[in-house]
């Protein structure tokens, strides 16, 4: 059996940011393992108890949210992209898409299809890992279409989460968990005003402060709610520029060219870079990131990003899609 490779892309940036410390800021009144997740209703079950897994019906409606509006692409600043990209979530309810990036190995491939809406605390995500021995050159072209190749699969697997319970299945062990408890809520999530984000330690160290991810799909969070980088980037405004407006599968991004620190870029082998961000939400949808050669080192790229009435629905876990899996 092979065994899992995972460090996710927006764990090994946090990683590298490094010094003093990490901090998830979450309102301490809530708590995950409530048994009311915004206004979904959810029974207790015992642990050996699968009939009701993952509830269908929503016991009451979901208010709407009251989403934050983006400065007009036009009249942005490097604040406006700075706070976006901090703060995402606040700019959107519902998204869908595809992204690929790579673990250690640059030829080591993490394909992540997802959907999810955070007013629903309901996602759904399919996380694979391949690994590319024949990609020519390091475009999106070229690495989504090696992720197709089911023969040079490491890992693969399907995450279910509605509410407060989640599905996982390794579809190459046929193998399933359950979970309750495990899901965020908005009702978790506490803003922090953008001067609190860095604070210096005692020692001098810088200390990044995170906002909790509402978005269940941590393996898209270098792309959905990409704080890691943002903090890793961008904060320094003097290493990078806004260089136009660039248009991908028909949403329009601010093209950023910039260099790393020193300390980071060597972390991370990135000396110089280039982001997409959305210019409505802030999401990252596309980084490349190019070592002292000027070669490329690493990347993220997106397929088909979708927002609200646009954005797929989240597929929803059947007892069906289990039935020949064995229950961890």
């Amino acid at each position: 059996m092979k065994n899992k490779v995972i460090l996710t892309a927006a764990l090994l940036s946090a990683a590298c940011l490094t010094t003093t410390g990490i901090i998830s800021y979450a309102k301490t009144s809530d708590s995950p393992n409530t048994d009311t997740v915004s206004g979904i209703a959810i029974e207790n079950q015992e642990s050996d108890e699968t009939d009701s897994i993952i509830k269908d019906t929503l016991a009451e409606p979901i208010p709407s949210r009251t989403l934050k509006k983006a400065a007009a692409y036009d009249k942005a600043d490097k604040n406006d992209i700075y706070h976006m990209m901090l703060n995402s979530i606040d700019y959107y309810d519902k998204v869908s898409g595809t992204i690929y990036f790579p673990t250690g190995d640059i030829n080591l491939v993490n394909s992540v299809q997802f959907q999810s809406v955070l007013s629903e605390t309901t996602a759904y995500s399919h996380y694979s890992q391949i690994y590319a021995d024949n990609i020519s050159n390091y475009s999106i072209d070229s690495i989504s279409s090696e992720a197709e190749e089911v023969k040079n699969l490491v890992y693969d697997e399907e995450k279910y989460c509605n509410a407060n319970e989640s599905v996982s299945m390794n579809l190459i062990e046929k193998s399933y968990t359950t979970k309750v408890g495990d899901a965020i809520s908005l009702d978790c999530v506490c803003e922090i005003p953008d001067n609190e984000r860095v604070t210096i330690a005692e020692d001098g160290e810088p200390c990044y402060n995170y906002r909790t991810n509402p978005t269940n799909v941590p393996e898209a969070s270098i792309c959905i709610f990409p704080q890691e980088m943002a903090f890793g980037f961008l904060a320094d405004q003097e290493l990078w520029d806004i260089d136009g407006i660039e248009e991908i599968d028909g949403n329009k991004g601010y093209h950023i060219i910039g260099t790393t620190t020193k300390e980071y870029g060597n972390k991370i082998n990135v000396s110089s870079f280039e982001f997409v961000v959305d210019t409505d939400t802030g999401v990252l949808l596309k980084y490349v990131g190019y070592d002292s050669n000027g070669e490329i080192s690493d990347y993220m790229y997106t397929e088909n990003i979708k927002f609200e009435d646009n954005a797929n629905s989240v597929k929803s876990y059947s007892q069906a899609l289990t039935a020949d899996f064995q229950l961890n």
